[in-house]
């Protein structure tokens, strides 16, 4: 570490010598012995030492309190007085010059250096102290949010110039001012003043949470829409002192949110439009297959366009629910299930009480990505259960029920499961599912690989299918109750 550089002002030759050679002795580089105040300044300016020890009374017309004064305030030099005089006076006109100490001749080595080097260290502290609030107060002026903060009188202490643009207030007629009266903020959605939060910090030191849909009245009545947030300012104790709000302009961001909200409008009445009118197409195909139908007699054929009808509807339930959908993203897949299994027992004009319902596919979402090859899996197998699980001769017991199962379940690893079953008369065992000329089972395996999924038939106790895939991210779901 460098050696702390001394000047010497004394205009007694042999006493300047004298301390002199005992600031060599402590370690200290003495720059200059100089006798006069004006010479002190001059070499203060030209090689600013780290210290001046200074006598009061001096040759010349500057007395040393004098040139204390200037070296002090045009040189931020520490100055610590040397000198014989007591006198009242002569020590108030010295305090003046906020010297860093005072010592009175005849003095002791360890005197002088111990105010030397309480002189340096405090001059040091209050260096860096300003520096800090220097580079506190550059950085607060120069941020792009407002800033005011304020005394624990509610009176405001520091104003920046983006609050000085925002508020309509200069900083100098804003100061002192209580800040109710500069910072007039009200609620973006009833128009009433929004003071609780600000005193709230003052009474519970808690750091207020940032409030948006705020409207910060400027003083020409222009309301701007703006977000704050605000702290406490404590002292060393933790002691409130004052607040600190930070505060900025959302007038930008709003418009960019209401363009996007437009935007999004626009975008979702032509979603649903879209699927209005993709369901409406295949309502007009459905219709002219059912007047197509009714002038053939071939019943092979009636079975064939029936079937297809049911597909058709399978498909334009699935849009039509995402028309009325208030989440376009998703569909509520047990409304779709009820309407198309509903649909089905009048198709092929089944009665709800001699075949039983069973669905278990409350709360779950799917995109339509997902829903229609669902749905439509759902119709082949609730069809196939319809025309021949249930047979005349089919009997299980007087107290024994047919029914149809659909169950939607989340699986293990991330998986969705879609159970379809029946207590039916069973699949026979000679069929294989996966390699079979039936155009049902080769439509659900069809089906079941669009979902990248894969599929299993149980025949215990009837018939249950069980498809398992993967649930889309962030698009398939169960609800939490």
């Amino acid at each position: 570490m460098a050696e702390n550089r001394i000047m010497i002002v004394e205009d007694d030759f042999i006493i300047s010598s004298h301390i002199k050679s005992t600031l060599s002795g402590l370690g200290y580089d003495v720059t200059y012995q100089v006798s006069t105040g004006e010479e002190a300044i001059k070499r203060a300016e030209e090689d600013s030492p780290d210290l001046v020890l200074m006598d009061i009374k001096l040759e010349g017309e500057m007395d040393g309190i004098e040139a204390a004064g200037q070296i002090r305030a045009r040189f931020n030099i520490p100055v610590v007085f040397l000198t014989a005089f007591s006198d009242n006076k002569i020590l108030d006109r010295a305090k003046i010059t906020e010297p860093y100490g005072y010592i009175m001749k005849p003095f002791e080595d360890r005197e002088l250096h111990s105010n030397i080097e309480i002189a340096l260290y405090k001059h040091r502290i209050e260096k860096e102290l300003k520096e800090s609030k220097e580079w506190l107060s550059i950085t607060l002026q120069s941020i792009g949010d407002a800033v005011i903060a304020t005394n624990s009188e509610d009176k405001i202490t520091f104003m920046n110039p983006v609050a000085e643009t925002l508020t309509g207030w200069k900083k100098k007629n804003a100061i002192e001012k209580t800040l109710k009266n500069v910072f007039h903020v009200i609620n973006e959605e009833n128009g009433k003043l929004v003071e609780d939060s600000i005193t709230e910090i003052i009474q519970s030191s808690a750091t207020m949470s940032r409030l948006n849909h705020t409207l910060l009245v400027t003083t020409d009545s222009t309301k701007i829409p703006i977000d704050i947030s605000g702290a406490p300012i404590k002292d060393d104790k933790g002691k409130i002192v004052g607040v600190v709000l930070v505060f900025r302009d959302v007038s930008d961001r709003k418009k960019a949110e209401e363009r996007l909200k437009a935007s999004l409008k626009e975008k979702e009445v032509l979603i649903k439009e879209i699927h209005h009118r993709v369901k409406s197409n295949m309502q007009l195909i459905h219709s002219l297959l059912n007047i197509q139908s009714a002038q053939i007699k071939n019943k092979a054929v009636l079975h064939f366009i029936k079937e297809l009808q049911n597909r058709i509807r399978s498909m334009a339930l699935i849009h039509e629910n995402l028309y009325h959908s208030k989440d376009l993203a998703k569909i509520s897949f047990a409304d779709c299930i009820r309407e198309l299994t509903s649909g089905l027992f009048r198709s092929y004009g089944v009665d709800s009480d001699s075949i039983k319902l069973k669905e278990d596919v409350n709360n779950i979402l799917l995109d339509v990505n997902t829903a229609i090859p669902c749905g439509l899996i759902v119709n082949e197998l609730v069809s196939n259960s319809l025309k021949h699980a249930f047979p005349d001769d089919f009997k299980r017991g007087d107290n024994s029920k047919y029914e149809i199962q659909i169950k939607m379940k989340p699986g293990e690893n991330g998986k969705q499961t879609l159970i379809v079953g029946d207590n039916g008369v069973g699949f026979p065992e000679d069929l294989d599912i996966h390699h079979t000329e039936s155009l049902d089972l080769q439509l659900i395996n069809a089906f079941v690989n669009q979902l990248e999924g894969e599929i299993q038939l149980d025949r215990t106790n009837g018939t249950t299918f069980e498809i398992t895939f993967d649930k889309p991210e962030n698009l398939s779901e169960q609800i939490k109750q």
